[in-house]
Protein backbone atom coordinates (compact mmCIF):
# COMPACT_ATOMS: atom_id res chain seq x y z
CA UNK A 1 0.00 0.00 0.00
CA UNK A 2 1.28 3.41 -0.97
CA UNK A 3 0.50 6.46 0.94
CA UNK A 4 2.17 8.98 -1.30
CA UNK A 5 1.90 9.42 -4.84
CA UNK A 6 4.44 8.89 -7.40
CA UNK A 7 5.78 12.57 -8.41
CA UNK A 8 7.61 13.03 -11.84
CA UNK A 9 11.10 14.35 -11.97
CA UNK A 10 10.99 17.23 -14.03
CA UNK A 11 11.16 21.03 -12.43
CA UNK A 12 7.44 21.50 -14.82
CA UNK A 13 5.83 18.41 -13.61
CA UNK A 14 7.21 18.99 -10.30
CA UNK A 15 5.46 22.27 -10.13
CA UNK A 16 2.12 20.92 -11.49
CA UNK A 17 2.27 17.95 -9.18
CA UNK A 18 2.72 20.57 -5.95
CA UNK A 19 -0.28 22.47 -7.49
CA UNK A 20 -2.08 18.77 -8.18
CA UNK A 21 -1.88 17.44 -4.12
CA UNK A 22 1.72 17.17 -3.38
CA UNK A 23 0.25 19.23 -0.51
CA UNK A 24 -1.85 16.53 0.89
CA UNK A 25 -0.19 15.45 4.15
CA UNK A 26 0.57 18.52 5.15
CA UNK A 27 -2.68 19.15 3.98
CA UNK A 28 -4.23 16.86 6.54
CA UNK A 29 -2.16 17.91 9.17
CA UNK A 30 -3.68 21.57 8.90
CA UNK A 31 -6.97 19.68 8.89
CA UNK A 32 -6.43 18.11 11.92
CA UNK A 33 -6.70 21.58 13.90
CA UNK A 34 -10.71 22.36 12.59
CA UNK A 35 -10.46 26.19 13.94
CA UNK A 36 -7.23 26.52 11.21
CA UNK A 37 -8.47 28.41 7.89
CA UNK A 38 -6.08 29.67 5.04
CA UNK A 39 -5.28 32.72 5.08
CA UNK A 40 -7.29 35.42 4.24
CA UNK A 41 -5.63 36.58 1.48
CA UNK A 42 -5.66 33.26 -0.49
CA UNK A 43 -9.41 32.83 -0.01
CA UNK A 44 -9.96 36.69 -1.58
CA UNK A 45 -7.71 35.79 -4.46
CA UNK A 46 -5.35 38.70 -3.74
CA UNK A 47 -2.18 38.38 -5.87
CA UNK A 48 0.74 36.48 -4.28
CA UNK A 49 4.07 38.14 -4.32
CA UNK A 50 7.04 36.92 -6.63
CA UNK A 51 9.03 36.42 -3.20
CA UNK A 52 6.31 34.25 -1.47
CA UNK A 53 6.00 32.33 -4.40
CA UNK A 54 10.03 31.47 -4.79
CA UNK A 55 9.02 30.79 -0.74
CA UNK A 56 6.63 28.35 -1.69
CA UNK A 57 8.32 26.58 -4.77
CA UNK A 58 11.69 25.87 -2.83
CA UNK A 59 9.20 24.27 0.23
CA UNK A 60 7.42 22.14 -1.80
CA UNK A 61 10.47 21.16 -3.95
CA UNK A 62 11.43 19.86 0.37
CA UNK A 63 8.16 18.28 0.36
CA UNK A 64 8.15 16.56 -2.33
CA UNK A 65 11.74 14.99 -1.70
CA UNK A 66 10.69 14.11 1.49
CA UNK A 67 7.68 12.66 0.15
CA UNK A 68 9.69 10.52 -2.23
CA UNK A 69 11.96 9.54 0.62
CA UNK A 70 8.99 7.78 2.67
CA UNK A 71 7.52 6.68 0.04
CA UNK A 72 9.35 3.25 -0.04
CA UNK A 73 9.20 2.97 3.43
CA UNK A 74 5.68 3.26 3.09
CA UNK A 75 5.12 0.54 0.91
CA UNK A 76 6.91 -1.80 2.99
CA UNK A 77 5.12 -1.00 5.51
CA UNK A 78 3.30 -4.95 6.96
CA UNK A 79 0.49 -3.20 9.24
CA UNK A 80 -1.90 -0.50 8.54
CA UNK A 81 0.08 0.66 12.42
CA UNK A 82 2.97 0.69 10.18
CA UNK A 83 1.88 2.71 7.45
CA UNK A 84 -0.02 5.02 10.00
CA UNK A 85 3.58 5.91 11.41
CA UNK A 86 5.37 6.19 8.12
CA UNK A 87 2.74 8.88 7.05
CA UNK A 88 2.87 10.48 10.88
CA UNK A 89 6.62 10.79 10.85
CA UNK A 90 6.59 11.72 6.87
CA UNK A 91 3.92 14.64 7.22
CA UNK A 92 5.61 15.93 10.59
CA UNK A 93 8.98 16.03 8.70
CA UNK A 94 7.02 18.06 5.82
CA UNK A 95 5.55 20.72 8.47
CA UNK A 96 9.25 21.40 9.53
CA UNK A 97 10.47 21.74 6.22
CA UNK A 98 7.62 24.14 5.27
CA UNK A 99 7.90 25.91 8.47
CA UNK A 100 11.88 25.93 8.07
CA UNK A 101 11.65 27.93 4.58
CA UNK A 102 9.49 30.92 6.57
CA UNK A 103 5.94 29.66 5.69
CA UNK A 104 3.04 28.36 8.01
CA UNK A 105 1.24 25.22 6.83
CA UNK A 106 -1.74 26.76 6.43
CA UNK A 107 0.11 29.40 3.98
CA UNK A 108 1.66 27.23 2.43
CA UNK A 109 -1.61 24.96 1.53
CA UNK A 110 -3.48 28.35 0.71
CA UNK A 111 -0.92 29.04 -1.91
CA UNK A 112 -1.21 25.55 -3.12
CA UNK A 113 -4.85 25.27 -3.45
CA UNK A 114 -5.20 29.22 -5.38
CA UNK A 115 -2.58 27.72 -7.41
CA UNK A 116 -5.11 24.35 -8.14
CA UNK A 117 -8.15 27.50 -8.92
CA UNK A 118 -6.18 29.79 -10.73
CA UNK A 119 -4.67 28.67 -13.77
CA UNK A 120 -2.46 32.55 -13.90
CA UNK A 121 -1.26 31.56 -10.74
CA UNK A 122 0.20 28.35 -11.32
CA UNK A 123 1.76 29.46 -15.00
CA UNK A 124 3.31 32.22 -12.90
CA UNK A 125 4.75 29.16 -10.59
CA UNK A 126 5.15 27.05 -13.62
CA UNK A 127 7.69 29.66 -15.05
CA UNK A 128 9.51 30.43 -12.19
CA UNK A 129 10.46 27.47 -12.38
CA UNK A 130 11.55 26.84 -15.65
CA UNK A 131 13.84 29.86 -14.85
CA UNK A 132 15.55 28.65 -12.04
CA UNK A 133 16.42 25.41 -14.61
Amino acid sequence: MTVFTRLPRTATAAAAAVMLGLSGPVAAQAQADPSAQPPVAAQSGVDVSDGQLRTFISAATDVQAISEKWQAKAAGSDSAEEVEEVRKQATDEMVGAVEQKGLTVDEFNAISQAAQQDPQLKARIVAMIQQQQ
